[in-house]
């Protein structure tokens, strides 16, 4: 097990690194450093087609013109069974829909006496499932009641996506090649295939990883004067956490537990999408 720490001849913020950037193939450690501004992003949205729809509940007051029922929040799709699919088929599984927006409906081209709903919402890329099944319809929930039963659902566009991604690298300490290569003469943007930006625990242990592309773009010195320099890095955008696990991803990375109680509830909020977890 790694532990990463402060080189011994750099200046450094209080306490210990938080982030440790390295190359992913060679394994070799970049930099360490402080903290990580634009850890937390926003995920693209798509917009979402149900046709033939009988809304319910709350969707039938947003229907009705509520302007505060706009905003629908997460929504649960459960996939409808008869015949086509075995019960305990994979495309049965439901799947959530976040921060679902109603756009607008109109009444359905399938049958007058329902309503075809246009939205948008972010896909939650851990339960979506690859080849849901379809056929039969979907049924939508919010975690309470059932708001809709519909015949389709159909994802219009690809997710919209930024052409690149910007992430800044806090009080960094760099080594390495990274270091010899922002010290040459005619110094330029530095482009590497893969990198891994690991967040550590408290105790300077990996604790959650995630692998991108990327160019390091601007090396200022620090902001903070806390540390040598930050980093800015661009590229494609990468698998990063959305904002709402915020509160898990820090719970996690905060350290280990001090009782089972503790345990327990820091295992029911610890995020599917960290790479790499304490064992």
């Amino acid at each position: 097990m790694t532990t990463y720490r402060w080189p011994a001849d750099a200046s450094r913020p209080a306490g210990p690194p938080r982030f440790a950037l390295g190359l992913t193939r060679a394994a070799t450690l970049l930099a360490v450093c402080a903290r990580v501004d634009g850890l937390f992003v926003d995920p693209p949205r798509r917009p979402f087609e149900l046709i033939g729809c009988r809304p319910a509940g709350r969707l039938a007051e947003a229907l009705a013109g509520d302007p505060d029922r706009i905003r629908l929040g997460d929504l649960w799709v459960q996939p409808v069974a008869e015949r086509q699919c075995p019960e305990d088929g994979d495309g049965l599984h439901p799947w959530r829909l976040v921060d679902v927006r109603l756009l607008g409906h109109r009444p359905s081209r399938v049958d007058r006496t329902l309503v075809d709903l246009a939205v948008s919402a972010v896909d939650d890329p851990d339960d979506a499932p690859a080849d849901p099944h379809l056929t039969d319809g979907v049924r939508l929930h919010d975690g309470r009641r059932w708001l809709a039963d519909c015949r389709d659902l159909v994802a219009l566009l690809p997710a919209e996506t930024e052409d690149e991604a910007e992430l800044r690298l806090l009080d960094c300490a760099v080594g390495g090649e990274l270091a010899a290569a922002l010290s040459a003469p005619g110094r330029r943007a530095r482009r590497y295939e893969e990198v891994t930006l690991t967040a550590l625990d408290p105790t300077g242990v990996a604790a959650a990883s995630w692998c991108f592309p990327t160019e390091v773009v601007a090396w200022p010195p620090a902001r903070s004067g806390a540390g040598p320099l930050d980093l800015v890095l661009r590229g494609t955008p990468w698998d990063a956490p959305a904002p709402w696990l915020r509160p898990a991803v820090e719970a996690w990375l905060a350290g280990p537990p001090h009782n089972r109680r503790q345990l327990g509830a820091l295992r029911r909020r610890r995020p599917r999408r960290v790479a790499r977890a304490r064992t």
